[in-house]
């Protein structure tokens, strides 16, 4: 993708990011993949062609500040026809709402970059684990990582972040933490 796009993603506290990375690092390890060392492990909430920034930040901000933290529970492993596995995240109430808010919030258009696979009813909680996979490595991942590390497992999301992809560049925007336990 050339163009640029904004995406609000749910970032994770420390102990969690960790056991995403474990996995993360281990099927990059057995597959042969180069470790993605500056991705950050999330879940994308939603994608928008462009918004105000600073102007959605603040209503992010009003959503979730006085919000306690979002847990979750990663309860399968995946994979998407596009060559993605990822590690599934059981979908909540709670989790659905803030999708679902966010998603007004970024106000993204028909022609927002993946718009079809995060509308409201259509999007699939994850987190991905590697990307540009042929469905025969796709199908080696998922039994590995279904062979090596149990689910479910559970985390906490204690941010929305928005980071803008630009070609392979990202930039964060900003990020609004909920409210601190």
């Amino acid at each position: 993708m050339t163009e640029s796009c904004i995406v609000a993603e749910l970032r994770f506290d420390s102990e969690t990011n960790i056991a995403v990375r474990q996995r993360l690092h281990a099927v990059h390890q057995f597959l042969g993949k180069d470790d993605p060392e500056a991705f950050h492990p999330h879940v994308s909430l939603i994608p928008s062609k462009s918004c105000d920034e600073a102007n959605c930040l603040q209503q992010i901000h009003e959503v979730i500040a006085e919000a306690p933290p979002i847990e979750v529970s990663f309860s399968h492993w995946g994979w998407f026809p596009s060559g993605v596995a990822f590690l599934g995240v059981t979908p909540t109430q709670r989790l659905l709402d803030l999708h679902g808010v966010v998603h007004t919030i970024l106000a993204p258009s028909s022609e927002t970059p993946w718009i079809d696979l995060y509308c409201p009813g259509a999007w699939v909680p994850h987190c991905t684990m590697a990307t540009g996979l042929s469905v025969s490595d796709g199908m080696r991942a998922i039994g590995y990582l279904s062979a090596s590390f149990d689910v479910p497992l559970r985390g906490t999301c204690v941010s929305v972040n928005l980071i803008q992809l630009a070609g392979s560049s990202v930039r964060q925007v900003g990020s609004v933490r909920f409210q601190e336990a």
